[in-house]
């Protein structure tokens, strides 16, 4: 799913100028149908009163940022007329909405960034410049600060996201197009939403119709409450909008505020994903498989090994790989917290001293003619691993998987270039080692492999064959 971020430049609104419309004066008044109004159409609800009062505090955003200079002879010639020479101003644009009295507006990161100056329209035709507080490019928040001394800026509360429910009626306002406050109506689609932008998404879904330019605007329920600020839009589709949820940015404001940024904690591995046979192998259905542990980090420090499957931080029970990632991010840089893993069907703790995630640092998923006889238990054909790919996977030994039997117990499992490193937590030396290990006993096998770079786990189902 290709996502679009919901930030304009000025030149969306110079296409505008294209759409033709239709004058009143093409249809003669004869021509008119009068529609009969029952009882029942009127009494029907209007979302008037609602927008009234929310209103004045949303705002169009409007930035302006030096671009870097364009190489033209990466231009095609056609093209290099309409391109300016050296370095010259952008602008962009976007929405946003004041949540204090003294005048803090939320916005999206994407919609300020390397901007140097914002300024805030207001329905009313006022226009404030502000400064930007403090950002969070991994959730997409921003924060500003209207400019002047006033304290009695008109606010909207944010409400919670926590108890919205799908089919809930929902109202975005916001800029769109650089056409101005504008405002569509549509309910809940989904919740927790996860579409590419960081380890964090957490996504609202809505079908209100939101566009280029509502980027950083509210979503509201009906009680004027806002409950997520539209962020994205699926490219190709038809009112699917995601928007961020407000207890996610109620958690950020504090942080924002005081410290113009937000400090996660991070442990420093890579974990991946568990399907029922590496489930039922392991012993444990729940839990973040550990794939891979960074050099150098609190988990390799601590003893936090490959194999460990994580099922607690600091208390907290660990579901999959995505509670992981809140779990540990929600504790500070430098704070001390448990640990708790299986490890060979054992329960351990490790005491982990976090360190500070990184922007685009996570605690990652895993991405998914001496050849060896095949092997019939498994349904693999391996082979010595040449040379330059064990210096670019870093590995020693091993045996890489020339072939894979279709509908043999390794297919859809084990892949052609995988590189085996591991039989049940023993290493492989080479492929008669992973041969042997892969053939001894029965149940499934716990095979490590490095596929793509990534050190990735698989349990493989052992047949009758030999």
């Amino acid at each position: 799913m290709r996502v679009v971020w919901l930030a304009t430049g000025a030149v969306v609104a110079a296409a505008l100028a294209a759409i033709p419309y239709v004058s009143a004066k093409d249809n003669p008044e004869s021509a008119v149908i009068e529609v009969p109004v029952d009882a029942d159409a009127a009494s029907l609800p209007t979302l008037a009163p609602l927008v009234k009062a929310v209103e004045p505090a949303v705002v169009a955003i409007e930035v302006e940022g030096k671009s870097e200079e364009v190489d033209l002879a990466e231009i095609p010639p056609m093209f290099r007329p309409f391109v300016p020479e050296g370095p010259h101003r952008s602008h962009g644009e976007g929405s946003g909405f004041v949540i204090s009295a003294d005048g803090h507006v939320l916005t999206n990161n994407h919609v300020i960034e390397g901007a140097d100056r914002i300024v805030a329209k207001f329905a009313d035709g006022r226009e404030v410049t502000a400064e930007v507080i403090g950002r969070d490019p991994a959730t997409d928040v921003a924060l500003l600060q209207l400019d002047g001394d006033r304290n009695d800026w008109a606010h909207v509360k944010l409400g919670s996201s926590a108890g919205l429910e799908v089919g809930d009626w929902v109202v975005a306002i916001g800029n769109p197009l650089g056409l101005g406050l504008t405002v569509t109506a549509g309910i809940l689609s989904g919740k927790g939403r996860e579409i590419g932008h960081d380890a964090f998404d957490d996504f609202l879904q809505t079908d209100a119709a939101i566009n280029m330019g509502n980027s950083g605007g509210p979503l509201f329920d009906l009680h004027g409450r806002v409950v997520g600020m539209n962020t994205a839009i699926a490219q190709g589709a038809n009112t699917i909008g995601f928007a961020v949820p407000a207890d996610l940015i109620a958690d950020l404001l504090e942080e924002l505020t005081t410290e113009g940024r937000v400090a996660r904690g991070y442990l420093g591995v890579q974990v991946q994903p568990m399907d029922p046979v590496l489930a039922r192998t392991l012993g444990t259905e729940k839990g973040a498989l550990v794939s891979n542990v960074q050099p150098g980090t609190p988990a390799s420090e601590s003893g936090i090994e490959q194999g460990d499957v994580i099922l607690g931080v600091a208390k907290r029970p660990i579901a999959d790989a995505g509670d992981l990632i809140d779990a540990v991010a929600a504790h500070k840089p430098g704070e001390k917290v448990s640990v708790d893993v299986l490890r060979d069907g054992k329960a351990r703790s490790f005491q982990v001293r976090l360190a500070e995630r990184r922007l685009g640092e996570d605690e990652p998923a895993a991405a998914e003619e001496l050849a060896e006889p095949m092997h019939g238990k498994v349904g693999v054909s391996l082979a010595p691993v040449p040379e330059r790919i064990s210096e670019i996977t870093g590995t020693t030994g091993g045996a890489i998987v020339e072939s894979v039997v279709p509908d043999s117990p390794a297919d859809g499992k084990l892949l052609p270039g995988d590189v085996i490193v591991e039989v049940n937590r023993k290493p492989v030396k080479d492929p008669a080692d992973a041969a042997a290990l892969l053939g001894k006993g029965t149940g499934a096998a716990l095979v490590r492999v490095i596929r793509d770079g990534t050190s990735v786990y698989v349990a493989v189902e052992r047949g009758d064959g030999g």
